[in-house]
């Protein structure tokens, strides 16, 4: 992303590292200087794929289960709104599709 580095832990771990503009980091209290455990609503799940925008981050739990957070000015965090978000907040329009991926662009996401 824009100032803004996503990794996946072998674990199912998700950390942060970067700018916390818009809440990208999924942590209210990081900084950005030094990687951060993404925790929250998914510190019980193993996410299987990660993606991120320019200021946003789209995470797929083992379960199918899809999160997002950062800037939602577009709406591209799914959530009906174009507001940001700061923690993994778990996007329920799309319970039940069994979604297998998700990617990101700078404005948007697909899963």
């Amino acid at each position: 992303g824009c100032e803004l580095t996503v990794a996946l832990a072998a674990s199912g771990r998700v950390y942060t590292m970067g700018k916390p503009v818009f809440g990208q980091l999924g942590c209210p209290e990081a900084d950005g200087r030094t990687p951060v455990c993404v925790e929250g609503k998914i510190a019980d799940n193993v996410i299987e794929d990660i993606a991120c925008g320019s200021y946003h981050v789209a995470v797929l739990t083992s379960k199918g289960d899809l999160f997002t957070w950062g800037k939602g000015m577009n709406g591209q965090l799914g959530h009906g709104d174009n507001g940001h978000r700061n923690e993994p907040t778990y996007v329920s329009s799309m319970k039940d599709k069994h979604v297998r991926s998700v990617s990101c662009g700078s404005n948007f996401t697909a899963a």
